[in-house]
């Protein structure tokens, strides 16, 4: 008989049979698979994790108690790291660890209970302003006096230079009271910010009836500046007494005054100084722009309406807060006893609110 020739559906209907492989079911694998292959390629479930391996910067409710326990304890008991930088960063790094936290919360967790002890203990510290001023005047420096009354130094040198520097702007004496203001709050801000040029020449900067001091303190005109960076967190590059010794005999060279015991002491104390100060407001408020700036942009992602700083200050509004939101936004709170929600009309930070607070209690 003769071939009737193929059709072209057949033909493809052959060739696709001929590359598709054949699937075989479990009772028709091949014999030469043996038992090890067949475990190797079952799936094996993951490993169930024990139950005290957390990660490192988890920190637990346990865990933040501690920490927090610990903050009060070293700041209510005047630890030397309140007074050393270099001390309250190797302090606050093994805490971290310690705590399971990073260093920045940590960091952050330490000011704001500090801040809760300035509350309570500033008014009595400044109570006695002029004890502070006589122990000065007979010799113990800026930075000791705050270690004895466990105050801030930058802080205690605020106080100092209230009532000890000279300034010819503003003189007044309050009548009954030995305690005379001689400078206002921004001579005072702009003394800390550069002892050396304000209260750098003592007949100048000092009143006159308080000149005696620069004989006393013993050895504080060998002291020197050696702040370190936060960043970096490094090494002064020379001894304190050294780079003082090489300033004061270039300044012998020029025929200039040598620097005051009073600018000496306050940059000892700013230096020293691990959460106050110009260099920290500073920081604090670097850090807050930056974040205003990533707010702003974290609302636009997210289609939500608001109003910014600027723009409520050209409106002329009488609260002018960081963040204005056209509408409230419903955000739920994670707490210890249970979910909360709540319901924001406005973002505001509370940094130069402190900062204003700080120059108050001094």
């Amino acid at each position: 008989t003769p071939r009737v020739p193929e059709t072209q559906r057949q033909r493809q209907r052959k060739n696709t049979m001929a590359t598709t492989p054949v699937r075989r079911g479990p009772s028709e694998s091949s014999s030469a698979e043996d038992d090890s292959s067949r475990v190797r390629r079952r799936r094996r479930p993951h490993p169930r994790p024990h139950p005290h391996h957390h990660h490192p910067y988890e920190c637990r409710e346990d865990d933040y108690d501690e920490a927090e326990a610990w903050c009060r304890t070293t700041i209510a008991g005047g630890h030397e790291m309140m007074f050393s930088t270099k001390e309250f960063h190797e302090g606050i790094g093994t805490a971290s660890g310690k705590f399971h936290m990073s260093f920045e919360a940590l960091h952050s967790l330490f000011r704001n209970a500090h801040v809760a002890h300035m509350k309570q203990t500033s008014r009595s510290v400044r109570s006695q302003t002029m004890r502070h001023v006589k122990s000065y005047l007979n010799g113990t420096s800026i930075l000791n006096l705050g270690r004895r009354c466990n105050f801030p130094p930058s802080m205690m040198a605020r106080l100092i230079v209230d009532n000890v520097a000279n300034n010819a702007t503003t003189t007044t004496a309050v009548a009954g009271n030995a305690n005379r203001n001689n400078s206002s709050k921004k001579f005072t801000t702009e003394a800390l910010r550069h002892p050396e040029k304000v209260l750098g020449c003592a007949s100048l900067s000092i009143l006159s009836e308080y000149l005696f001091s620069e004989k006393n303190g013993g050895g504080r005109r060998q002291h020197c500046s050696t702040a370190e960076d936060d960043f970096s967190r490094g090494k002064p590059k020379s001894h304190p007494e050294e780079g003082a010794k090489d300033c004061r005999l270039q300044q012998e060279e020029l025929g200039q005054e040598p620097l005051s015991r009073l600018s000496l002491e306050v940059r000892e104390a700013i230096d020293s100084d691990p959460m106050y100060g110009p260099r920290h407001d500073r920081e604090r408020h670097n850090i807050g722009v930056e974040y205003e700036l990533l707010l702003e942009e974290t609302l636009r992602s997210m289609d939500i309406p608001f109003e910014t700083e600027a723009e409520l200050r050209v409106r002329g509004t009488a609260r002018t807060p960081d963040i204005l939101l056209s509408c409230p936004v419903g955000i739920r709170v994670r707490r210890r006893n249970g979910g909360s929600s709540r319901n924001p009309l406005y973002v505001n930070s509370d940094d130069e609110e402190e900062e204003e607070e700080d120059e108050e209690d001094t």
